[in-house]
């Protein structure tokens, strides 16, 4: 066994010396991820976004869960915007909390709310599986994101992919140029 150490040894370190270095090898831009917030503000213009309230809910009793849905109108959901376009929801809590739609809260591990959304032109239909008994849904306020084919072809083509944009954050949406309530 100590015969095979030294042959070992130099065997190491020529390959030591025979590795690439760190200025033999460039980063891989294609594939690399974009800088979200940068890149998606540079494509897109910023305008301030406001929260609307959701006071209109009604509710439909299901067997094991109650189900609250209310209807915000948002005229720039054009037919184009449904079949190529993108909108996201956002929901911001009584405590300032925002999350993104889907989404369940839960209470003790288990689920009490599943947040959900459905787009059609002209409006977003919110929805909420409440599953702890409850006879109304709390004042939370909504942000209607919506981004059109153009524009999601301008950051298709800076690397994103509609899965990533989707997953963005209110924080990185924020600089969307949006039409919002």
């Amino acid at each position: 066994m100590k015969n095979l150490k030294a042959p070992l040894i130099a065997i190491a370190f020529i390959l030591s010396l025979a590795s690439c270095k760190k200025n033999d090898v460039k980063p891989n831009t294609e594939n690399a991820t974009p800088n979200t917030t940068q890149n998606v503000q540079s494509v897109l213009n910023v305008q301030s976004l406001s929260w609307k309230s959701a006071d209109d809910w009604k509710v439909a009793n299901q067997q094991s869960f109650k189900v609250f849905y209310t209807s915000l109108s948002d005229t720039s959901i054009t037919s184009d915007v449904v079949s190529s376009g993108m909108v996201l929801v956002y929901k911001k809590s009584l405590d300032g909390t925002i999350s993104r739609l889907p989404f369940e809260e839960k209470v003790a591990g288990q689920v009490s709310n599943y947040w959900y959304y459905q787009v059609s032109e002209g409006k977003v239909l919110i929805s909420c599986d409440n599953y702890t008994n409850s006879s109304s849904v709390s004042k939370d306020n909504f942000q209607v994101v919506v981004v059109n084919k153009e524009q999601i072809n301008s950051l298709t083509n800076k690397g994103y992919e509609n899965s990533k944009l989707m997953e963005l954050d209110y924080n990185q949406v924020s600089g969307l140029y949006v039409f919002c309530f």
